[in-house]
């Protein structure tokens, strides 16, 4: 499996972050039963989200 070019390694401080504040996002969504879950704007936002914490500096 080759890395994306574009992205670093995730340390285990970066993959506990990003985990949860994607689990995070989704849970507030569906306990407040938001219309905008299963949209493809929310997902874009929660794909942008993933990508900028892995991006290279």
């Amino acid at each position: 499996m080759h890395a994306h070019p574009a992205l670093r390694p995730p340390t285990p401080a970066q993959t506990f972050v990003q985990t949860r504040a994607l689990k995070g996002t989704v849970r507030a969504a569906v306990l407040e039963d938001s219309p905008m879950l299963g949209s493809s704007e929310f997902e874009a936002e929660l794909a942008r989200m993933c990508w900028s914490l892995l991006a290279a500096d």
